[in-house]
Formats: C-alpha cells, sequence, structure tokens
C-alpha cells in the first residue's frame, strides 16, 4: 500500500470512528420514534376519567440533554394528563446534578410521583437525586405512600439499592404502586393492585426478536402488560432514555398512557 492510499485508508478510518462517536453523543434514538402505548383501567370512583402518564428511564446525563428533554416534554403535554408518574432511573448516574433537567420541566403543570432506580442512587441512603426533584415541586416516594380517599400511591426503594417495604401494600385501598424492577411484581400479590416499572427498556436491542442482555431483576417481565387475578396488574414500559450504547433496536421508547374508568 502507498504512503497516499495508507493515508486516504485512515482518514476514513477515523471520520468512520468519529463519525460514529457523534452518531452515539448526539442524535437521540427518540426522535421520530417516541411511542405512547395507551392503556384503559378500572380504577377507584376518585380517579374515573383521570389520566396517569408514565415516563421512565430517561437516563438524563451522557446520552440524554435538553433537547431530547425538550421532546419529552412536548409529548407529555399532548397527552395532557392529570399525573405524571416516573419510577426511577431518571438519572444516568447519581451524582449528576439535575438542576438543567428540572429547569427545562418547570414548575409542575402536573401532579408529579418519582420513586428512584437503581440509577439515582450510589446506596440506599443516597436521596441526593429525591431531595432535588422535591425542591422542585414533585412528590418523591422511596419505601413511602401517599393516601387519598380510596387509593393510595406508593413509591419503593429499588430492590438493587436497599429493602423494599412490603409492608406498604397491606391497604384495602386501590394501590398504585412505583417501583422501578419489574419481577419484584411477584411479591406484589396484594389485590386491586397497579405496579408501574421500567428498568429493562424492553431490551433495547433485540436479535431476531429477543434481547440480547436483560438487567438482574428485569428478567422475567420484561415490557407491556401483565395480569393476574384479584385485579392485579403490572405495566412494564420500554423507558425512553438508553444505556451503555445510544442505541434501541426493536425495542423503540415509549411513554404509557393510562386513563382509569
Amino acid at each position: 500500500m502507498n504512503r497516499r492510499k495508507f493515508l486516504s485508508t485512515v482518514g476514513l478510518g477515523a471520520a468512520a470512528v468519529g463519525g460514529f462517536y457523534a452518531e452515539q453523543r448526539f442524535i437521540s434514538p427518540i426522535h421520530g420514534a417516541l411511542e405512547v402505548t395507551e392503556y384503559t383501567f378500572p380504577g377507584p370512583a376518585s380517579l374515573i376519567g383521570k389520566k396517569i402518564v408514565m415516563i421512565s428511564d430517561l437516563h438524563y446525563g451522557f446520552y440524554f440533554g435538553e433537547r431530547e428533554t425538550r421532546v419529552v416534554l412536548d409529548r407529555v403535554a399532548e397527552l395532557n394528563p392529570d399525573i405524571v408518574m416516573l419510577p426511577g432511573d431518571l438519572t444516568d448516574k447519581a451524582e449528576y446534578d439535575m438542576s438543567d433537567f428540572l429547569f427545562l420541566y418547570g414548575e409542575p403543570k402536573w401532579k408529579t410521583y418519582f420513586s428512584p432506580g437503581n440509577h439515582d442512587k450510589v446506596k440506599a441512603d443516597d436521596d441526593r437525586i429525591e431531595r432535588q426533584v422535591k425542591d422542585a415541586g414533585w412528590i418523591a416516594l422511596c419505601n413511602d405512600k401517599v393516601e387519598f380517599d380510596d387509593y393510595a400511591i406508593i413509591g419503593m426503594q429499588s430492590g438493587l439499592m436497599g429493602p423494599i417495604d412490603y409492608d406498604l401494600i397491606k391497604t384495602p385501598k386501590y394501590k398504585i404502586v412505583l417501583g422501578h424492577e419489574p419481577d419484584y411484581w411477584s411479591r406484589y400479590t396484594a389485590p386491586d393492585l397497579l405496579h408501574l416499572a421500567g428498568h429493562t427498556h424492553g431490551g433495547q436491542i433485540l436479535f431476531f426478536g429477543e434481547p440480547i442482555m436483560l438487567p438482574t431483576d428485569g428478567k422475567v417481565y420484561v415490557k407491556g402488560y401483565y395480569k393476574r387475578a384479584n385485579n392485579n396488574h403490572l405495566i412494564v414500559g420500554r423507558g425512553i432514555g438508553c444505556k451503555f450504547v445510544n442505541m434501541r433496536v426493536g425495542a423503540p421508547p415509549e411513554i404509557i398512557s393510562i386513563t382509569f374508568t
């Protein structure tokens, strides 16, 4: 290979690597691909006609920034929810400062509930992200709940970060559980319960329809809707952001919309 051809080959290789990096860093897969999946459930009287929008696994940080945030918030606004729920992995790393994201989110137009995922904490008692969202007007629940006349909203600890308080679901009221990892649904056996989870990204990258890799506590219930007796349901959202690589194949980003009837 002569010198000119060698330099040309090296240049093309460098351009390809640079282009791949730029694609990974700056071009989000949510553009043109963000889907909304709608569900209807029988609910308690005070929730009839109300709409909950769930957004999970934004992984705000390296791959997910201002542009992606605006796309998601515009879509949420189009859905006109009464309540927004975020069951974890708001950030890509718990050390990140979420001030920019929360500035874009602004003063909540909707009642906003958050429970932490495994990326929102460094350890079980790390509550920095929770304090930040509370200061922004959100309701952060980590092994805690708020109760209303005929229903309760329960936010669980990430099971990968610390123990889950299963006693919280021991109430006769209708229960909406924000619990990041879906496989803990096997323990949420109480009647009249809706578990909202994320964590799996729907597999994120599928090969012939099967996930290449699934996370711990997200291997049984991967995506979509599951039900069992006694009005007990699970929805696993595919989430919005990415982890490890800024790519989704066969698992497009997803917002969940739930209306109670």
